[in-house]
């Protein structure tokens, strides 16, 4: 279902993650990787996935003191266009950085403006 979350099998096990490659390796060992599935070149992502992504990176923010300044993208830590340039990267990155904690912040948020050109130039639905 939209939105939901899954724990993968790496946390489980608690086995260093596979998402980082080549010189950003060290992201693997220390990180958590959180995975939105979805093409985010072509469409952006539901609110149902933002509000849960929030979610979870406040909850694990907080419950393993992870300040803001430590929760990347994909295309932080390694050379990519991961998670895609219809990911409300700004806005994601200004709600985390709020002290409080918000209940579906992503209901009433628009689209980084970025985002909004570049989804008007590939002319794609918006999901």
């Amino acid at each position: 279902p939209d939105g939901k979350i899954e724990i993968g099998y790496r946390w489980k096990k608690q086995i260093p993650g596979g998402s980082v490659h080549g010189s950003a390796d060290q992201y693997n060992q220390t990180g958590i990787a959180i995975c939105l599935v979805g093409n985010y070149t072509l469409y952006y992502p539901s609110k149902k996935q933002m509000n849960s992504l929030y979610t979870l990176t406040r909850f694990l923010m907080k419950k393993y003191d992870i300040p803001p300044k430590y929760v990347l993208t994909h295309r932080h830590a390694v050379r990519t266009i991961c998670p895609g340039p219809l990911f409300p990267e700004t806005a994601f990155i200004k709600l985390i950085k709020e002290k409080n904690i918000r209940s579906r912040p992503f209901q009433n948020v628009k689209a980084d403006e970025i985002a909004a050109k570049r989804l008007a130039k590939l002319s794609r639905p918006i999901e």
